[in-house]
């Protein structure tokens, strides 16, 4: 049937192209046109951009060299403003020609007198002032559908990233579909623009950040030494604040809390700074409402130089070190003793503490470290009966005049068996 209907329709395609034939499209009827090649300008003027595509760029840019598929480079002027060469030159006098030019804004482009601009930038100014994730290949797929009819070509391109420079550098960061957000900056908007035209943003998204966010942020930046692609959101921030914690640094962040009083200024000043610290590990482990917790951490650091001093203490190896061991000391009481007695170091402690926690620093709890503290004590005293029964297999069969060089070469390379041999 298909095949039949084609051939149909071809063979009255013919005549109708030389002889009179009447045109319906919804309420529009025209009783007698002869030949297509003269009633192309008319169906292209009335019905194409008179009834479907009202805001087709065609409207807007006339010239039709104007419409070579799109260059990142010509989405980037757009976002820049430039005029780098003739073709995009006369989209910019098109656009002079609109009176939107100089408008510093998307809302005083909805006002503009030219239909068709006017039309596309309330489009995309509902899409981007309603603080809600963007689905950028549903936003195209309506761009392409009646009334826009945008497509991949240089005016189009020119246009969004003219319309769309008001977003560049703000709170939106745009994802590729991969989890790994960029931030809107003027290069990535063009990119973004590019991919759009081109149909190349399935998946892809752009999410705005919240206020609370945007004010908690550069504190976040401050104590953690994050760059602003770091965290470009709450969710980079966490994952790199986690990598940090493991890879640098090594200590949970609520040790901290364990060091004397004196590292951050007396008595009080730690008080504050224990406040701090455990609001900034809830937003670490994600734990309860996270817009509250930070709209509470900014009330707390507000004037407040902690920031400096966290950092700092932070960022210092030796420092945090000392405070995770602290933190072991106080919850027990026997590993201090064994440590002191030289039966084990310090490292000892923090490498066998690794092996049993296993999983990210940035996750340990203190009592989930706590837990684990008996277990490394009878670990302990399980290597030193299995050094005991070395020792002693050794001796069994010696000399005595060898055994007791023996017995002082085992003591001097393991202390901890004075007493045994005591």
């Amino acid at each position: 049937y298909r095949e039949e209907a084609a051939t149909i329709v071809e063979e009255w395609s013919k005549v109708a192209v030389a002889e009179n034939f009447m045109v319906v499209c919804e309420e529009k009827i025209y009783l007698s046109e002869y030949g297509a090649k003269n009633f192309a300008a008319k169906l292209e003027r009335e019905i194409i951009f008179g009834s479907i595509f009202t805001a087709a760029p065609e409207l807007i840019v006339k010239t039709n060299t104007a419409f070579k598929k799109i260059q990142q480079s010509t989405a980037l002027a757009g976002v820049k403003k430039n005029i780098p060469n003739a073709q995009v030159g006369k989209i910019v006098k098109a656009l002079k020609q609109a009176g939107v030019w100089n408008m510093t804004n998307l809302v005083s482009i909805t006002r503009s007198t030219n239909t068709a601009i006017a039309t596309v930038a309330k489009f995309l100014l509902r899409k981007f002032s309603r603080g809600k994730k963007i689905n950028l290949d549903n936003l195209w797929q309506k761009l392409q559908a009646a009334p826009y009819g945008y497509y991949n070509n240089m005016t189009c391109g020119y246009i969004l990233g003219f319309m769309l420079r008001h977003y560049a550098d703000s709170t939106f960061t745009w994802n590729r579909g991969d989890n790994n957000p960029w931030p809107l900056t003027e290069k990535n908007l063009a990119v973004m623009i590019d991919a759009m035209c081109k149909g190349e943003v399935v998946n892809n998204y752009l999410s705005p950040s919240t206020k609370s966010w945007r004010k908690f942020k550069p504190y976040v930046q401050k104590i953690f030494k994050l760059t602003d692609e770091e965290a470009v959101n709450d969710i980079e921030a966490h994952k790199y604040i986690s990598r940090q914690c493991t890879e640098k640094v090594g200590v949970p962040f609520w040790a901290f809390k364990y060091l004397p009083a004196e590292n951050f200024g007396g008595v009080a000043a730690k008080k504050s700074a224990i406040e701090i610290i455990n609001l900034l590990c809830d937003f670490m482990t994600e734990t309860g409402n996270q817009e509250q917790l930070a709209e509470n951490i900014c009330l707390k650091l507000n004037g407040n130089d902690i920031c400096k001093k966290l950092t700092r203490l932070y960022f210092d190896r030796e420092t945090v070190c000392k405070a995770f061991v602290e933190f072991v000391w106080l919850k027990c009481a026997e590993l201090k003793k064994l440590c002191e007695g030289g039966g084990l170091s310090e490292q000892d402690i923090f490498d066998e503490i690794h092996r049993l926690m296993q999983r990210q620093i940035s996750t340990w709890t203190e009592s989930q470290v706590e837990e684990k503290l008996p277990k490394l004590c009878i670990t302990y005293h399980a290597a030193v009966d299995e050094k005991i029964k070395a020792a002693v297999e050794k001796i069994k069969t010696m000399p005595a005049a060898q055994l007791r060089k023996k017995i002082l070469e085992v003591l001097e390379e393991n202390p901890e068996l004075y007493k045994v041999f005591r």
